[in-house]
């Protein structure tokens, strides 16, 4: 197993780019400790509120990432991009493994991939036998949702505003297996913890079987209370998955903390691990009882490995996790957390009142974090999303509701000027 980090400090460009070259010569060999080569910062004390508006912290880390200068990108929800220390770190091994080609395959692979195994799940504060690495937050959904038994007029339980993907497998699985989708409407964005879980157990019934439920919706950022939902569904013996896609990494929460059945999530997005990693966290009184999504007899069926039979893959970009975690802890997640609120707190305060503009987020502290969506009148989501892109330089996302909006570590507040200025002036021509 891989030692455990040192205490989240911030890392300067200098600190980054050494860090990486040091992990390419060791291949995934990641140091005990980051801070010989971290640059001492008087604010290392503040708290993340405080230090989320520094803007001289965040300087050296804006500095490892290597943004287009095509557009703004305040687009981060489908990928965010890997840091400067990941993406060396990546194209070395990509190097070693093709030299080493079938040898590495069938000699190295494996303990390569236990050590990045053991150390996402010292992150996730889970045992490393109940961590499946595999592609994305739809494959890992996919793997529980269509491999759970369930019984003719089962039920499992749904928000409108899941990913729609996860909404068409409930659908194929009502017309294959006749389980019965319930599919409940959001709760109103005013609803407080205990309204938000009192809705949900509105909808549970003797047939409920499973309930499905994001930590973060993904068209409009909202944050849910999803400890407290799975602490009352499991009390009604339901098993609970919960879609982690925008939650890791973005908030500073772990899955093991959450009290869930199962967890999913993309680690290419808020965590910027190589394209194509994800996680399956299932808790491991369950693995037996979940089928794959492809068959392996040579695997236990209580392995959690067993999940992770998709062929031929790109070994470089697993190895890639293990970078990513560190650079997240080094920056550190409640410090990361705050900053990312902060970018979206420079955007949304001047609009929050500006006729014509309508948010589908809740914006205080606890309802929302980087990602926010924003609805212009007289506008579909992608007419909007278009005009901010052609008019401004803007990259955001049309989705059914509006624009959704996702600022990452690489912007400033400054950056953000453009937004703001177009979706005010799309808003006044409206009228």
């Amino acid at each position: 197993m891989l030692p455990p980090p040192a205490e989240p400090r911030p890392l300067g460009r200098r600190a980054f780019l050494a860090h990486g070259a040091r992990l390419a010569a060791g291949c995934i060999a990641v140091p005990a400790a980051l801070s010989a080569s971290v640059r001492a910062d008087p604010a290392s004390d503040a708290d993340p509120v405080t230090a989320a508006r520094d803007e001289a912290r965040w300087a050296p880390i804006r500095a490892c990432y290597e943004p287009s200068t095509r557009f703004v990108n305040v687009e981060s929800g489908y990928y965010s991009p890997m840091s400067a220390t990941v993406r060396e770190v990546l194209e070395a091994d990509q190097r070693r493994i093709n030299a080493l080609a079938s040898w590495y395959m069938r000699r190295e692979k494996e303990g390569e991939h236990e050590a990045v195994r053991a150390e996402l799940a010292r992150f996730m504060r889970v045992d490393a036998d109940e961590v499946a690495l595999v592609r994305n937050t739809t494959e890992a959904l996919n793997t529980v949702l269509q491999g759970i038994d369930l019984d003719v007029g089962d039920e499992i339980v749904a928000c409108e505003q899941e990913y729609g993907s996860m909404l068409q497998v409930l659908d194929q699985r009502s017309r294959r297996d006749g389980v019965v989708p319930v599919v409940i409407a959001e709760p109103p964005l005013d609803a407080d913890v205990d309204a938000i879980v009192a809705h949900y157990a509105a909808a549970l019934t003797p047939r409920t079987r499973v309930l499905l439920v994001s930590h973060v919706f993904y068209l409009t950022g909202r944050i849910l209370p999803v400890a407290a939902i799975a602490a009352m569904a499991r009390a009604r013996d339901v098993f609970v998955v919960c879609d982690g896609a925008h939650a890791f990494a973005q908030l500073d929460a772990r899955p093991g903390d959450l009290g869930v059945d199962a967890y999913a999530a993309s680690l290419h997005k808020w965590l910027g691990a190589p394209l194509g990693n994800g996680v399956l966290w299932l808790a491991k009184r369950h693995i037996a009882s979940i089928w794959p999504l492809f068959a392996d007899a040579d695997v236990a069926v209580d392995d959690i490995r067993k999940f992770e039979h998709y062929g031929t893959h790109p070994c470089a970009n697993v190895h890639g996790i293990g970078t990513a975690l560190r650079v997240h802890e080094s920056i550190g997640g409640a410090f990361k957390e705050e900053r990312l609120r902060y970018l979206k707190e420079c955007w949304t305060t001047p609009l929050q009142r500006e006729p014509g503009l309508r948010f589908n987020t809740p914006l205080h502290h606890d309802g929302s974090c980087a990602l926010t969506n924003v609805a212009v009148d007289g506008m579909t989501g992608r007419e909007a999303a278009a005009a901010l892109l052609t008019r401004y330089g803007v990259f955001t996302v049309g989705v059914r509701s509006g624009v959704r909006v996702a600022p990452n570590l690489w912007l400033t507040p400054s950056d953000l000027a453009p937004l703001i200025d177009g979706l005010r002036e799309l808003a006044r021509r409206g009228r």
